[in-house]
């Protein structure tokens, strides 16, 4: 794979340009698009509210972007092109400064479908991507700057917010029995603690998760593909890396929150939003992997190529199959709209 140890002269032009491209197809590819995503019609509605004065029930960044295209009359494109630029520059940024193999890292973007989903629960994958960013301030022990740029995140998406806590987590690594004991635990209070799940999300502001039918069905009830790659990886980490440096723990754990939301909050709706914030990490662990695993040369191109084969599978059946984030067909307002 290109880019395995990649770095880029600051001050070779023509380097930044090419560092640069990735990061510029991808969000001209999201910025412009016109009815793309299962959501997208819900920020049109929404902006349409704000521009006529109308209570919307939006977070506080949405809020305050389309206030502002409002006061300036500016097509609620507008909306899309800022969230596009940010989920994008943000992954980007932690591409750039974390990932051990840039090609790979953005094969999986795409393929792993999160940049599929951030054509759809847009704040969400925002909040997301600054989780991502944010976790080279985990390594550097600068909790400051982790705590603000997820504090930023909780203005994307409340959801970020969940991110603050296993700041202080990240970094211990606990051994695989440990975990597996955390897991039986965990497995084994399943039921009370979605039961309690639920009753708390009934009784606050978000209970319409609960009770209205379009979202109550979207529990998944079982396990998808995703939850199974993400338990992989946790495994792969758990067992295959013998001398764990700080990343490595901080992908381990990150997997392991993923398993623990697999367990518990697929019978939630909704719940999988939760799950993706950790799963999709698989772009930075990945990558990571390979490199620590010291592989022969031709061993790590032969590794590479099966992973590759196998993320293009997945990328046909979750969104050539199954449409996921409904982003087909794919359709821009770079050229006229019939």
């Amino acid at each position: 794979m290109i880019g395995r140890g990649l770095t880029i002269n600051r001050f070779d032009i023509r380097a930044k340009i090419v560092d640069v491209l990735p990061f510029l197809a991808l969000f001209v590819v999201s910025a412009f698009r016109y009815q793309v995503g299962k959501d997208y019609g819900i920020y049109v509605r929404t902006y349409d509210l704000i521009k006529t004065g109308q209570q919307a029930r939006i977070d506080i960044f949405t809020y305050w972007v389309m206030k502002v295209m409002a006061s300036l009359n500016l097509d609620v494109q507008c909306f899309f092109i800022v969230s596009s630029f940010i989920v994008n520059y943000l992954i980007y940024l932690a591409v750039r400064d974390q990932s051990k193999d840039r090609t790979l890292s953005y094969y999986i973007y795409i393929c792993g479908i999160l940049y599929f989903a951030s054509m759809n629960t847009v704040r969400q994958m925002m909040s997301v991507a600054m989780f991502y960013f944010s976790l080279k301030y985990v390594e550097s022990n600068n909790w400051k700057k982790y705590f603000l740029c997820n504090l930023i995140g909780g203005l994307f998406h409340q959801t970020a917010f969940i991110f603050l806590p296993i700041y202080f987590v990240l970094k211990r690594y606990m051994g695989w029995k440990k975990y597996l004991v955390v897991i039986i635990i965990v497995i084994a209070l399943k039921n009370p603690i979605v039961n309690l799940l639920n009753g708390l999300i009934l009784n606050s502001k978000y209970a319409m998760y609960v009770t209205y039918s379009t979202f109550a069905n979207t529990a998944w009830g079982g396990w998808k593909i995703s939850n199974f790659i993400n338990l992989i990886l946790f495994l792969a980490y758990c067992l295959l890396l013998k001398n764990k440096d700080t990343e490595d723990s901080i992908y381990t754990n990150i997997h392991f929150v993923g398993v623990l939301c697999s367990i518990l909050l697929l019978g939630i709706p909704c719940g999988d939003r939760i799950f993706a914030g950790f799963r999709f990490i698989e772009l930075l662990s990945v990558p990571n992997l390979l490199y620590k695993l010291k592989l022969r040369k031709i061993s790590y191109i032969i590794l590479s190529l099966v992973i590759a084969v196998l993320y293009l599978f997945y990328f046909y059946y979750a969104i050539g199959v199954q449409n996921g984030n409904s982003v087909l067909p794919y359709v821009t307002t770079l050229f006229s709209i019939n």
